[in-house]
């Protein structure tokens, strides 16, 4: 019997649709699962609320931390939600004047003290892994009234709260150790995923990428009986059919990790031949050992998330991506013969873009079939805090103040034109989010007819390369902003007839 710890953990949410729209994984939030499971393991307990897929106003909430009597709400925000955190913690503040809050996860990590200058209300900072001082922390608070002395907790300094050095040591799990505490049911879509994850790390330095700095290069595997043992709790209890693998990357170039990742897949197809799973990987995975692949999808892999950025290999190098278009082209013939559903990461617009290279992408998207909804040609590239990118446009100056916040850095281009699209694009990623949700799920499922998806991808091709044409001839984002939705309507009608 767990007693009641009054805490509450926040994923609070964009307010955008299109964060929605980009994946049909709407599961839980994992790094708050794995710190409930935390505070389990020291027989405390805590609410979650995933306002990316629960939305709630900031009022709704602060009415239930008044009601609840919670004592300290703990925030994993994102660049694009901290605004939202910021929102409810002013208005939780008007309620309950005591309340204590915390921000944690890679934002936090990134910004560290500099958080505290954007984020007044906020009382302290987790960095990296919470799992190991999330129970200190919570109970420092409870009894003591004040926050830890540790080199993961950064305080404040405009705080009145004491410093405790003295507060029970927990035995603390690490990750690997736990399962993450599962919340499936409360969530208002209707699933039978669940994601996991299997290892954290990544031997790569993509600039635009979080990971190098939270975690180096190294990885961390979780041992493979402790990941069939979740996935069979999640498959016998839950009714769960399909595994979402949230690695930051599930294959690296070793023999080693590809023998664990062909284990992992033929233990799965033990627990039931039906089961489903999804990895993330490079376009480089499967070069050395080709033969992972085929064992990967006879056991059950049906999907793959690949981060392919770009069809622009002079955009490629600048991302640091360390690989070829050549690369990106083999692996996406061979995923499509082998009739596995391709889920992509990709970014339209880096600072040194050109209207041609833009147009490189469109035809890119267009030859390997991912032109048939919008998302892929929206996505600006984002400096996150933390990130060699962000490092970069910093020291440089190269930073689009306009658009910036103190939580994430828009790049200055090269010209006007990739600008104008670039502001445009981003705008027309929200008024294409139902359509892009739709006409993805559909895809992924394999319900979209071979006709639907040429008719969709030509009309698009066209009027990318049009809007395009525009930039070039001086137009600004409102005019090629309304250019890309006219077709919309026209989208919706070849989308809706073919469901009928």
């Amino acid at each position: 019997m767990y007693k009641t710890a009054s805490i509450l953990l926040v994923h609070p949410s964009t307010n955008k649709k299109a964060p929605l729209s980009s994946t049909i994984a709407k599961s839980e939030h994992l790094g708050l699962a794995y710190l409930s499971s935390a505070l389990n393991y020291s027989n405390l307990s805590c609410r979650i609320i995933d306002l990316e897929s629960q939305p709630g106003t900031p009022l709704e909430l602060a009415n239930q931390v008044e009601t609840e009597g919670i004592k300290l709400v703990g925030f994993s925000p994102t660049s694009l939600s901290a605004a939202n955190a910021n929102e409810i913690m002013c208005e939780i503040k008007k309620k309950c004047h005591d309340v204590i809050f915390v921000w944690g996860g890679h934002l936090a990590t990134g910004l560290g003290m500099q958080t505290f200058n954007s984020v007044p209300l906020l009382d302290a900072l987790v960095l990296g892994d919470g799992i190991p001082v999330i129970s200190i922390l919570v109970e420092t608070v409870e009894k003591q009234r004040g926050l830890p002395k540790h080199p993961q907790v950064l305080v404040n300094p405009t705080s009145t709260l004491p410093i405790v050095s003295k507060y029970q040591q927990h035995c603390a799990p690490t990750w690997t150790d736990i399962m993450p505490t599962r919340y499936l049911s409360s969530s208002k879509y209707k699933r039978h995923g669940a994601r996991i994850l299997t290892s954290l790390g990544c031997p790569y330095e993509c600039s635009f990428c979080t990971t190098p700095f939270i975690y180096g290069q190294r990885r961390t595997l979780r041992s493979l009986s402790h990941i069939i043992s979740e996935i069979r709790f999640l498959h016998n209890n839950l009714g769960v059919k399909r595994i979402w693998i949230n690695d930051d990357l599930f294959l690296d170039g070793s023999m080693a990790n590809h023998q664990r990742a062909c284990n992992f897949a033929r233990e799965i197809h033990n627990i039931d031949p039906e089961l489903r799973f999804r990895p993330l990987c490079r376009p480089d995975s499967f070069e050395k050992y080709p033969d992972t692949l085929k064992t990967l999808i006879a056991c059950g892999m049906d999907t793959i998330f690949v981060g392919l950025e770009s069809g622009d290999n002079s955009t490629l190098t600048e991302l640091n991506k360390r690989v070829s278009l050549h690369t990106s082209i083999d692996f996406v013939r061979e995923i499509r013969k082998e009739n596995v559903h391709l889920q992509i990461g990709f970014i339209m617009f880096t600072p040194f873009a050109t209207t041609t290279s833009l147009r490189r992408n469109v035809e890119f998207l267009y030859d390997i079939g991912e032109l048939y909804r919008m998302f892929p040609v929206t996505r600006t590239v984002l400096a996150f805090p933390g990130t060699a990118l962000w490092n970069s446009l910093h020291e440089n100056d190269n930073i689009d103040k306009n658009r910036s916040t103190p939580f994430l850095t828009y790049p200055k281009f090269l010209n006007n034109n990739v600008m104008q699209l670039s502001l445009a694009f981003e705008l027309s990623e929200e008024d294409f989010a139902e359509f892009d949700g739709f006409i993805y799920e559909r895809n992924l499922c394999g319900k979209l007819p071979k006709k639907t998806h040429q008719e969709l991808s030509k009309m698009i091709r066209k009027k990318i390369h049009d809007a395009i044409t525009a930039a070039e001839n001086g137009a600004q984002a409102s005019n090629i902003r309304n250019l890309v939705k006219v077709m919309l309507p026209k989208l919706n009608i070849i989308a809706g007839s073919s469901f009928k």
